[in-house]
């Protein structure tokens, strides 16, 4: 008897590619804007942001929110902000496996008839 042939799963469509990532719209989104000298703050807030691309990709960085602003985004380079991050990250790469489809075909072989031992009501009964 040949092997039945595995179904053919469709490929999803490709995602539409989104626009280019803001980077200076992205860290006035997560840290407070200062009141003066705000070239130089942002060259400082770009350069930790170049930091924090090279452990997370930009468009995860991109899908962030907190529920408030941070001083600077060195804060998110301490423990607990990084393990939290780290978590975050892993969560937004999960991807929940897929079930396979199972085909049933027709029945093979005989019913195995297992008899139950008798309880001591129905013997006495």
């Amino acid at each position: 008897m040949p092997r039945p042939k595995k179904p053919k799963i469709p490929k999803p469509p490709k995602p539409p590619k989104l626009p280019p990532i803001n980077k200076h719209k992205l860290i006035e989104r997560l840290v407070e804007k200062p009141s003066q000298n705000i070239k130089l703050w942002l060259i400082k807030e770009c350069s930790i942001l170049k930091k924090l691309e090279e452990k997370f990709p930009l468009p995860f960085l991109n899908q962030l929110k907190y529920s408030k602003k941070w001083q600077s985004l060195a804060v998110l380079f301490c423990d607990d902000l990084m393990l939290d991050l780290e978590r975050r990250y892993r969560v937004y790469l999960y991807v929940p496996p897929t079930h396979e489809t199972i085909t049933l075909g027709e029945k093979s072989g005989e019913d195995l008839k297992i008899e139950k031992k008798k309880s001591l009501r129905e013997i006495l009964s």
